[in-house]
């Protein structure tokens, strides 16, 4: 499988802001809500157009006979909208990696009309083909094990369920060394176990 991850857009955002702080001071210019919107506008279509791009050339030459998954990242690939936009622009079969912990956050900060994570999955116009697994406080991509922050993974997995999801989770653990992810990884597969057998397909 190969995968897209456009949440990059993100860095380039921090720099400009970080620009402009240099220039103002901690003061804040009165026109720091527009030049805002412009980014996020910016990186709309910057990001469309690479992924675009991105993913055709992986469909016609190099991973012709891969999965090819999308990541739900920033502005410009994190809506329903967004992703119809990029089916009617990409040539070839492709499906969303899932990455709860963006969805988390897209939800909790209205980057999405979704208010359940259930609500998002069900308006998705193409297929989850991965999941990358994690817990945040709706706020932070912080990669908590599941169950530690504030996702509703009842609502997640019911969703994943009804789907028929074939595929398989990958674990987004949090830690700088080796023995903080061991540490981690154990949990992370404990409380998904007990997700997955609670929730009966509906």
């Amino acid at each position: 499988m190969v995968t897209f991850d456009p949440l990059y857009g993100g860095f380039f955002k921090k720099r400009v802001f970080r620009y402009i702080g240099d220039i103002f001071g901690t003061g804040t210019p009165p026109f720091w809500g527009n030049v805002n919107q412009k980014i996020d506008d910016i990186l709309s279509c910057f990001l469309k157009e690479e992924t675009v791009d991105a993913v055709d050339y992986s469909i016609g030459k190099a991973a012709r006979d891969m999965q090819i998954g999308i990541e739900n990242g920033g502005p410009g690939t994190c809506r329903g909208e967004d992703f119809l936009e990029l089916k009617g622009a990409i040539r070839g079969e492709w499906g969303l990696l899932l990455d709860v912990g963006h969805a988390n956050i897209h939800i909790n900060t209205g980057m999405v009309e979704a208010k359940t994570m259930e609500d998002y999955i069900q308006n998705l116009p193409v297929p989850v083909i991965d999941v990358h697994i994690s817990d945040n406080d709706g706020a932070h991509d912080q990669h908590l094990p599941p169950g530690s922050g504030k996702i509703d993974f009842f609502s997640l997995i019911s969703a994943l369920k009804r789907q028929d999801y074939p595929g398989s989770f990958v674990f987004e653990i949090a830690g700088n060394s080796l023995a903080a992810i061991e540490k981690n990884l154990p949990i992370s597969r404990k409380m998904l176990k007990i997700f997955l057998n609670e929730v009966s397909p509906s």
